[in-house]
């Protein structure tokens, strides 16, 4: 089933100088629909000029045009979910929140051990179904960063959605844990977040 590209023709046309019919043109020209995805993003971004953030994106959308991907779902056909926030703390700070196990089960609520960091830019969490949070911290300046959670390998839309749930309260809590005046994470955040987790065991049981 053909689904909606991760953007419209008009900011395609403004930033590439073609729309999705082109692009998608372009890429069966190219036989992409028998190519893995890093050789179709090198054609995009060496052979059209498609830009390193744009390269992805073309090839993402021509799948989803083709009827090949859904939205959230990999070539593989897994899916995946994804969940950011800002926090008002710098990355080395926010590493550790995820590093540190008490800090992590403080906000988390989920026993996630580390599987590899690299200090202070990302985290890889393994969570209890055996599949991978990925971490991303971005610092934004003086005493802030981006926090970005990317779930993947996921066996199906519901499990996303329902994860996807789960990492939006939890990264509440850790932007409520992340506060200056922070000194317990209120009862109500952890309660939502345990509901948010049961839901998602509901689905995967």
């Amino acid at each position: 089933m053909r689904t909606a590209p991760p953007c419209g023709d008009a900011a395609l046309m403004r930033q590439t100088g073609r729309d999705w019919a082109d692009w998608c043109a372009l890429l069966d020209a190219e036989g992409a629909a028998a190519l893995p995805h890093p050789e179709i993003v090198a054609i995009v971004r060496d052979k059209y000029a498609g830009g390193s953030w744009w390269s992805p994106k073309h090839e993402v959308g021509n799948e989803r045009l083709r009827g090949l991907r859904a939205v959230g779902q990999s070539r593989s056909g897994s899916y995946a979910t994804s969940a950011s926030r800002t926090l008002p703390i710098a990355a080395e700070a926010a590493h550790a929140l995820f590093t540190d196990e008490a800090a992590r089960d403080g906000w988390l609520g989920v026993a996630a051990p580390v599987r590899s960091a690299a200090f202070p830019k990302s985290v890889r969490l393994a969570w209890p179904d055996g599949t991978i949070a990925a971490v991303f911290i971005t610092a934004k300046g003086s005493g802030k960063c981006g926090v970005g959670v990317e779930h993947g390998k996921l066996p199906d839309p519901e499990t996303a959605a329902a994860l996807k749930s789960f990492w939006q309260t939890a990264l509440d809590r850790l932007l409520a844990a992340a506060q200056p005046d922070a000194r317990t994470i209120e009862p109500q955040r952890a309660n939502h977040a345990e509901a948010a987790f049961a839901n998602f065991n509901d689905i995967v049981a």
